[in-house]
């Protein structure tokens, strides 16, 4: 269920939600801690991608913002 919230997130451009869910399903279901390093570490990695990708979508929206009030004065 979290992975097709995932892939709708990433759909929709919502960056930081998918990187939450992505954060989720790392501790879903979890047994050991080796576990987690071993099997789940993917979804860590996963999470750090989707919150690079909304810092990246962030500063190209202050930059068009910017450019728009530059333009207005």
């Amino acid at each position: 269920m979290y992975h097709s919230l995932q892939q709708l997130q990433l759909f929709m451009n919502d960056f930081i939600n998918a990187g939450l869910t992505s954060m989720k399903l790392f501790t879903l279901n979890k047994t050991t801690y080796l576990d987690l390093f071993e099997k789940r570490l993917n979804y860590l990695q996963k999470a750090l991608e989707c919150f690079q990708h909304a810092k990246i979508d962030t500063e190209q929206t202050m930059i068009k913002i910017q450019r728009y009030f530059i333009f207005l004065s």
